[in-house]
């Protein structure tokens, strides 16, 4: 059951599934919004609002991104030289793939929609994108300003964290739970104080899984314990949903706490069952997985830009039985052209950090 010895020294094959299916939520959750959120049922069950927990994609990504963030301060001294280091690997990591995406979309709608692209590209390229709207050039590259906030952060909250390790675990979690209350409206959903459970959470599982998994996976480590996780991660996301956090709701700020909570920490519960649980594990080490995982970020980066494309060409379905399947029809569209734009991407703009990273 334990696998640690299998990680310590090899990338961790679940992760890169989870970031697959995470990648892979974004873009089917825009495919269906794109055609305004039609249903398609089977028996009783929306089949389309059931599986618009993958939607959540960004908040998974969050939480991984905690937990391999851990990972590379884990057994490193915290000093200015090491985070400023730091800060130019994280740069170097996720810039290039995300500069060239912002510079093909910004080209993109300065010469075929005659949009003024210069200040938005300008803010895109310093990580401010997300604190107007102003700012965008492509929606999905609001979560590239806050995951690179994290990066700033990050080496300040590992500093105290050794010094009093629950103090400022049971801390942060406190304070990024009163900030989400604070500001729980869709306005803020898109800026670092409301995402601190998210990295939290990544950072947790990441010291359960290296330092204490003989201990916590002798009592959570089954399928039944994964199946939990998943029902508690579902009741976080209805939690979510427009009834309980929309605008009209009185309670909108205590759902939206408890339903963030349960769906990261339902998320985290997860993950961690498919790392300790052999056949889990063997089920999430997938070829597949792996590839498309390595393909996330570039996924995630290009696919608004490839729907806005095929978007221009997509035919009218006017057939009413038909209709219900136009997201599913996009979406392989979508993906058609989605996934080799992203392979040239990652081979591109990403995998020279994984030579370079490698090889020093």
């Amino acid at each position: 059951m334990n696998n640690l010895n299998k990680h310590t020294t090899n990338r961790i094959a679940p992760l890169d599934t989870w970031r697959a299916i995470a990648a892979l939520g974004v873009v089917w959750i825009h495919c269906w919004t794109h055609f305004n959120n039609p249903s398609l049922k089977i028996g009783p069950i929306d089949f389309y609002r059931f599986i618009a927990i993958v939607g959540n994609g960004v908040d998974f990504f969050f939480v991984i991104s905690g937990f391999c963030l851990y990972i590379v301060w884990r057994s490193k001294d915290i000093n200015f030289n090491n985070y400023i280091s730091f800060i130019k690997k994280r740069w170097l990591r996720i810039a290039p793939a995300f500069y060239a995406a912002a510079a093909i979309v910004a080209l993109y709608l300065f010469l075929f929609e005659k949009k003024n692209v210069l200040v938005p590209l300008l803010a895109n390229i310093i990580f401010v994108q997300n604190y107007s709207d102003d700012f965008s050039i492509s929606p999905p590259f609001w979560s590239l300003a806050v995951e690179f906030h994290f990066y700033a952060l990050i080496p300040f909250f590992i500093y105290f964290s050794r010094k009093q390790f629950w103090l400022t675990i049971i801390t942060t979690y406190i304070l990024s739970n009163f900030l989400l209350f604070k500001f729980h409206t869709l306005n803020y959903n898109y800026v670092i104080q409301t995402k601190g459970i998210h990295f939290l959470m990544g950072i947790v599982l990441a010291w359960l899984f290296y330092e204490k998994q003989s201990l916590v996976s002798k009592y959570f480590n089954s399928i039944i314990h994964f199946f939990i996780a998943v029902l508690v991660l579902f009741i976080g996301r209805y939690l979510l949903s427009e009834p309980f956090v929309g605008e009209s709701s009185i309670n909108a700020p205590f759902f939206k706490v408890l339903g963030m909570n349960l769906l990261i920490i339902g998320f985290t519960a997860a993950v961690w069952v498919t790392m300790v649980n052999n056949i889990l594990n063997n089920i999430f080490s997938s070829t597949v997985g792996k590839w498309l995982g390595k393909l996330s970020y570039s996924i995630y980066l290009w696919h608004a830009f490839i729907m806005l494309i095929l978007s221009k060409i997509w035919p009218d379905i006017n057939n009413a039985a038909l209709m219900p399947f136009q997201p599913l029809f996009f979406f392989v569209g979508v993906l058609f052209l989605l996934i080799p734009v992203a392979a040239l991407s990652y081979n591109l703009f990403e995998k020279f950090y994984f030579k370079k990273t490698k090889s020093s």
